[in-house]
């Protein structure tokens, strides 16, 4: 066997490796009659080898190949070149429907000029193309359902926040004029009033922010978070940053996502002890990611409560103790993953925490971020 001539091997097991490939295969004569059709092709159109051996292809499935485009194809492969690789044809057979194919042609020279033959390898893509369209026309839905969004969005910010201004500009003429007159309850009454109107105004352009974020086109670039974070922190010396690396991302985007990291730190620092906040870089188990840690000496997390800290309105403490809207980290979370991108907190109650941001890397080459 080892002796043995490779060709010699080759044709004499072609018809079993013809007959066991799935793909349809057609053999033609170079007067373009069937000489061989193998299982994959009786399967899928659902024909016989009575109604094809020896037939016209142009004849066949009732003519689905009978196109003109399809005879130039053919008619190239005789004379001007040995192979024509995935000539796209849509033809609808009574037997299968309407199906959308690629056709591989090629010229089989025999070296004894005994017969020429035309192999014909069909792939069905019809799936595979109503998929793509199906993903097209989800995403052309998508973008109008985010178009939508972000214009009720902004509409209902400015329509909310109209009837806020007013109560607080006349709130504040009224504790201004007559606050003398008012006795200790009522001034206190007044305050609480205004004070609820502005942390409405905070929530409602928070959650303007919250859906813009989720919905808004980002411009990827690459982002120098040694320089990012260094004009975060300002004079802020409890701020160390320890050689960050330039990651790929929406430059506004990745200044709201550290900003609200390092606010994060800030607010919730312990009474007993000075504000520590250190910002470090270590490889991320994702090759091409870097995970970027910012971590603090704070009051901590409760271990049950580190896994609902991301989402939207959630508040661990009140907000006379710790003011906020309860939506900083879910911003946090949704600009991370519209990035591609993880978040993790790991935290110990009373000893502080540190947020764990996985993100692309820059490798100088920001093509398809």
């Amino acid at each position: 066997m080892n002796d043995a001539n490779p060709a010699a091997l080759l044709a004499r097991f072609a018809a079993p490796i013809v007959e066991t490939v799935r793909q349809p295969l057609l053999l033609l004569s170079t007067d373009l009659k069937v000489v061989l059709a193998n299982r994959g092709y009786y399967r899928t159109f659902r024909t016989q080898e009575s109604a094809t051996v020896g037939e016209s292809v142009f004849d066949v499935l009732d003519g689905a190949w009978n196109r003109d485009s399809f005879k130039e194809v053919l008619a190239q492969v005789i004379q001007r070149q040995p192979e024509v690789r995935d000539f796209e044809i849509t033809c609808t057979m009574p037997s299968i429907g309407r199906r959308d194919f690629l056709i591989d042609a090629r010229r089989l020279d025999d070296p004894t000029h005994a017969a020429d033959f035309i192999l014909l390898a069909f792939e069905d893509r019809t799936a595979q193309l109503a998929a793509v369209q199906l993903s097209r026309d989800a995403n052309l839905e998508l973008s109008r359902s985010n178009q939508e969004l972000e214009e009720f969005a902004s509409i209902a910010s400015h329509d909310l926040q109209e009837p806020l201004r007013k109560i607080r500009a006349f709130g504040e003429r009224l504790e201004a004029r007559a606050a003398g007159a008012l006795d200790d309850t009522s001034r206190d009454f007044l305050r609480r009033m205004l004070n609820a109107a502005e942390r409405m105004s905070r929530l409602i352009d928070d959650v303007l922010t919250v859906a813009r974020v989720g919905h808004g086109q980002l411009t990827f670039a690459p982002v120098d978070l040694n320089a990012l974070v260094a004009e975060i922190a300002g004079s802020d010396r409890a701020i160390v940053a320890q050689q960050l690396p330039s990651v790929v991302g929406d430059p506004g985007q990745l200044r709201q996502l550290f900003e609200n990291l390092i606010d994060n730190a800030r607010k919730f620092q312990r009474p007993d002890a000075a504000s520590a906040i250190a910002v470090t870089a270590s490889p991320a188990e994702r090759d091409g990611y870097v995970a970027i840690t910012v971590a603090d000496n704070g009051i901590g997390i409760a271990p049950e409560y580190t896994h609902q800290i991301f989402g939207m309105f959630r508040r661990l403490h009140g907000t006379a103790q710790y003011p906020g809207t309860g939506i900083g980290l879910a911003l946090c979370r949704r600009i991370v993953e519209r990035h591609g991108g993880t978040i993790t907190v790991e935290s110990v109650l009373g000893k502080g925490s540190r947020f764990i941001v996985q993100l692309r890397r820059h490798s100088g080459n920001v093509e398809g971020a």
